[in-house]
C-alpha cells in the first residue's frame, strides 16, 4: 500500500467511497425520517381533531367523564389501518376502534407526556410485539386533565417502503463502488505499469546498457517522460560512443608524438650522429611533437575546466587588430608552405574590447587551425572584423571542403571529429565554444559541401 496504487486506492478510492457511504447513511435516514414524518404529521392532524372536538364541545355536558367518551366515541367512524383509543387518567384503556378489550395499563411515553398538557409521540413495540407508531393529546374534564386520546398505526408497511428504498439505494451505491474499483485498477495499472517499465529500463542504464528503450503506449505525460529518457539514452550512448572515438583517437594522438619523440631521444643517446644536420633535424622534430604534446595536454585540461565549470577568464583591455595581427604571424610561415593566403580586413573604428587575451587568441588559433586542416590546395582564409553597438563580429571565412548540414549541428560537441584521419582530440572547437560564451558572445558556423566554411564569432566589446 506504499506504493502509487495504494496511494492512488487511498486518495482516489477510499474517500469516494467513504463519502457514498455518507450519503447512502444520510440517505437511509433522509427516507426513514420522512416517512415517519408522514404519518407522524397524519396521526397528530386526526388526533389533533378528535382532541379539540371533545375538550370544545363535550368536556362539559356531562356528569361523568366516561359519559362524555362515550358521546366522543359515538360521534367519530374508526374504521381504518388507524386505531384510536381513549385512556383514564389511570393508564387504564376505556375505549378502542378495534373493539379489542386490553387489560394492560398504558405508561408509554407519549401517555405521560399527554399527560402533562403537552403533544406526546412513541415510537416502539406495541403489546403484541408489533412495531407502532403512537400520537397522544390530553383530554380535559372539568377544566382538568382527566384522559389521553391516542391514534396507533403499524410501521410494517413504512418500514417495508423504508427497506426497499435502502437496498435499491445500496445496490446503486455497490454497483457505483464496483465500478469505481474497476476503473481505478484499469487506471492505475496503465499508469503503474509504463512507470515499472520505466524504472526497469532505468536500472539498465544505471548498470551502462543503453541498448534498450521504452515502449510509448500513451500519449501523454508518461509517454512524453518515456520520450524524454530514450531520447536521452540515445544522447548517452552517442556520447558513450564519442568518448569511446575521444580515448581511441587521444591514444592515437599522443603515441604519434611520443614515438618520434623516444626515437630520436634513443638514436641521439646513442651518440653516434656525426652528421649536424641530422642532429637538428631531430632535435626540431623533438621540439615540434613536444609542443604537439603539450597542445593536447592544454587542451585536456581545459576540457577538464569546463566540465568544473572552473575556466576563468584573466579579463583585460584587448586590441583586436594587434590580436588577429599576431594570430596572422604565427600562421605565416605554414600559409607560405602550404600555398594557403591569409587576408585580413578590418572594418572597425573602435576595435578595443573587454576580454582575455590569450584564451580569445586560444580561439582564434583553433579556428584558423580548421581552415588550414580542412582547405583546398592553393586556397584562401579571410578574416574581416566589423563592430556595431555593444558587439564585435569576427568572420574566418576559408575556401575548403565544407561541412555536412548534418555534420554542422555536431562540431562543436565535445569529442566530435568530422574525419577520424585529421589530427586532433575533437575538443577544439567545443572548448572555443565555452571560451565565447563566457564572453558573453556566440559562435556559429555556416558552410556548404565543396563552397568552404565561414565561423562568426560574435563578442561583447564590455563583460559585466
Amino acid at each position: 500500500m506504499n506504493g502509487i496504487k495504494g496511494r492512488w486506492i487511498k486518495n482516489y478510492v477510499l474517500i469516494p467511497i467513504i463519502v457514498l457511504l455518507s450519503v447512502e447513511i444520510f440517505f437511509i435516514y433522509f427516507v426513514k425520517d420522512y416517512y415517519y414524518d408522514l404519518i407522524k404529521a397524519n396521526l397528530t392532524k386526526r388526533v389533533e381533531i378528535s382532541a379539540t372536538f371533545y375538550n370544545k364541545y363535550l368536556s362539559d355536558k356531562d356528569a361523568f367523564f366516561e359519559d362524555s367518551i362515550r358521546r366522543l366515541y359515538n360521534e367519530f367512524s374508526m374504521e381504518d389501518l388507524v386505531e384510536t383509543q381513549i385512556v383514564d387518567n389511570a393508564g387504564k384503556v376505556l375505549y378502542t376502534s378495534s373493539g379489542l378489550e386490553i387489560l394492560e395499563r398504558v405508561n408509554t411515553n407519549d401517555y405521560q407526556q399527554a399527560l402533562n398538557r403537552k403533544v406526546g409521540y412513541y415510537v416502539g413495540e406495541y403489546f403484541n410485539g408489533e412495531k407502532v407508531m403512537i400520537v397522544s393529546m390530553p383530554l380535559y374534564f372539568q377544566d382538568r386533565v382527566s384522559g389521553v386520546i391516542r391514534s396507533i398505526t403499524t410501521l410494517e408497511k413504512a418500514d417495508d417502503i423504508v427497506s426497499k428504498y435502502i437496498r435499491i439505494s445500496l445496490l446503486v451505491s455497490l454497483i457505483i463502488m464496483g465500478i469505481m474499483i474497476v476503473l481505478s485498477n484499469i487506471f492505475s495499472k496503465s499508469i503503474i505499469k509504463p512507470i515499472s517499465e520505466i524504472s526497469r529500463v532505468s536500472k539498465l542504464y544505471a548498470n551502462g546498457d543503453f541498448t534498450e528503450r521504452i515502449d510509448k503506449k500513451y500519449n501523454d505525460e508518461i509517454g512524453e517522460l518515456t520520450d524524454s529518457i530514450n531520447y536521452m539514452a540515445s544522447e548517452i550512448s552517442k556520447i558513450q560512443d564519442l568518448k569511446n572515438d575521444f580515448i581511441s583517437s587521444i591514444s592515437h594522438e599522443l603515441r604519434t608524438p611520443l614515438t618520434a619523440i623516444n626515437g630520436w631521444s634513443e638514436t641521439l643517446l646513442t651518440g653516434k650522429l656525426s652528421d649536424k644536420e641530422e642532429l637538428e633535424t631531430g632535435l626540431k622534430i623533438i621540439d615540434r611533437e613536444t609542443k604537439r604534446l603539450y597542445g593536447l595536454v592544454e587542451e585536456l585540461l581545459d576540457f577538464s575546466r569546463i566540465e568544473r565549470h572552473d575556466l576563468k577568464l584573466e579579463v583585460k583591455d584587448i586590441n583586436l587588430i594587434e590580436l588577429l595581427d599576431e594570430v596572422g604571424k604565427i600562421f605565416y610561415k605554414r600559409s607560405k608552405i602550404e600555398g594557403i593566403n591569409i587576408v585580413l580586413n578590418n572594418k572597425i573604428d573602435k576595435p578595443h574590447i573587454k576580454g582575455d587575451y590569450n584564451r580569445l587568441k586560444q580561439v582564434l588559433i583553433n579556428v584558423i587551425d580548421n581552415g588550414f586542416k580542412f582547405n583546398k590546395n592553393n586556397g584562401y582564409i579571410k578574416i574581416e572584423v566589423d563592430g556595431k553597438g555593444d558587439y564585435v563580429r569576427i568572420f574566418i571565412e576559408d575556401s575548403g571542403v565544407g561541412i555536412n548540414a548534418e555534420d554542422i549541428r555536431k562540431v562543436k560537441e565535445k569529442f566530435y571529429k568530422g574525419n577520424s584521419n585529421i589530427n586532433g582530440s575533437g575538443l577544439g572547437l567545443s572548448i572555443s565554444n565555452e571560451i565565447v560564451m563566457l564572453h558573453g558572445g556566440s559562435l556559429d558556423i555556416e558552410s556548404k559541401i565543396n563552397k568552404g566554411t565561414r565561423v562568426i564569432i560574435k563578442l561583447k566589446r564590455k563583460l559585466n
